[in-house]
């Protein structure tokens, strides 16, 4: 079967490792603050070329914040969550 850079419809989602739940590529694709999700390439690799699209669609800016970052720990999401809870954000 041939891949494509085309990502899947709404109708094709997959288990999120994150949430927990089912998710479409177009939650995957502006999930932090506008901007792809960092396990995106991870989650999506083996359904269609994930990567060449977001080099399509992505500036080299916008790859290296997404993608070429280290990840953020689970304890440092939680505590900007709770900061963002208490602020009324």
């Amino acid at each position: 079967m041939r891949r494509e850079s085309t990502p899947p419809g709404e109708d094709a989602p997959i288990a999120c490792p994150r949430l927990g739940h089912l998710v479409p590529f177009s939650y995957c694709r502006m999930e932090s603050e506008g901007a792809p999700c960092p396990m995106a390439l991870d989650c999506w690799y083996d359904r269609f070329l994930v990567e060449d699209f977001f080099r399509e669609v992505l500036t080299p800016e916008e790859w290296e914040a997404a993608f070429d970052r280290p990840p953020k720990s689970r304890m440092s999401r939680l505590m900007e969550s709770i900061e963002e809870t208490r602020k009324g954000i």
